[in-house]
């Protein structure tokens, strides 16, 4: 025979969308907020874990993506910097002198 002080009521507030009513269950021997500290325990262990891992993947491509923009930036400034000097027509290149012996 069960004992009535070993009975556990465990309420679900969650409201059943076909039926609109919240269901209840009646458990015999099992503690619910045991049950679920251990649950939320072990659930949020999982997520700080996979929080912790989605930030450094995403520190990680910053890295990747701020020094690929940085290399970007750096071969097209010198670029510029280079098509900004001004030539002079009269004005030869060191090398030029090679080409005319």
């Amino acid at each position: 025979m069960w004992r009535i002080e070993r009975l556990v009521v465990v309420i679900n507030n969650s409201h059943d969308m076909t039926r609109k009513e919240t269901p209840f269950y009646l458990v015999r021997g099992w503690n619910a907020h045991t049950t679920l500290r251990a649950m939320t325990t072990s659930l949020k262990r999982g997520i700080n874990r996979q929080h912790q891992f989605a930030l450094e993947m995403a520190k990680e491509y910053q890295a990747t993506e701020k020094a690929r923009r940085a290399h970007i930036h750096t071969d097209r400034l010198s670029r510029k910097e280079q098509a900004a000097i001004p030539r002079n027509p009269n004005e030869h290149s060191p090398d030029d002198h090679l080409a005319t012996q």
